[in-house]
């Protein structure tokens, strides 16, 4: 017979509690949503390509000109609806650590880029190229076509010389023409 006790029945009620608690979004984005109070989530891409998630109340958005709202002691652009997402049941928007307009990421009837002309971008080696201009290449490969085309050259020259040395002596290994 299993005996469940009383502190086995709260941490089991504790982990339920903080896992429904991690999965609305955790302190305060969880808070605000049970509260039902608006709010937007912000993502910025910092200069070591982290990218830093601060949640934000909507009364934070300013719409005397173009929408917008400070933090960090800057003003961030809230940008069209290409730049905005969810997350959390949330709405978001993306910004570069140093630009305070909005990223977009949602492309919405605007026509992909074909698999294939990506693939031949990169089997494409005209920048790599223009990248070399000025640049010395290394003689390796040259040097050894010479050296190969010079041995061949000797070795041809020392196999005449060795026929007509042996035709000169009556050599069986001459060939008799005519």
């Amino acid at each position: 017979m299993v005996v469940i006790n009383e502190t086995l029945v709260y941490f089991v009620g504790f982990y339920i509690i903080i896992k429904i608690w991690g999965a609305l979004g955790g302190w305060p984005v969880a808070y605000w949503r049970i509260r039902r109070i608006p709010a937007f989530i912000q993502f910025i891409i910092e200069p070591d390509a982290r990218i830093s998630i601060n949640p934000h109340k909507m009364n934070l958005i300013k719409t005397d000109t173009l929408a917008h709202f400070e933090f960090r002691n800057a003003e961030w652009f809230w940008g069209d609806s290409d730049c905005h997402g969810t997350r959390y049941g949330l709405s978001t928007v993306m910004h570069n650590f140093d630009d305070s307009r909005a990223v977009p990421f949602r492309k919405i009837g605007k026509e992909r880029m074909a698999p294939i002309e990506i693939h031949k971008s990169y089997a494409n080696k005209s920048i790599a190229d223009l990248n070399r201009l000025g640049v010395k290449q290394p003689r390796g490969r040259f040097l050894l076509l010479l050296l190969l085309l010079v041995a061949v050259f000797i070795l041809s020259e020392a196999l005449i010389y060795y026929y007509n040395a042996a035709c000169a002596a009556n050599s069986p290994t001459c060939l008799k023409v005519g």
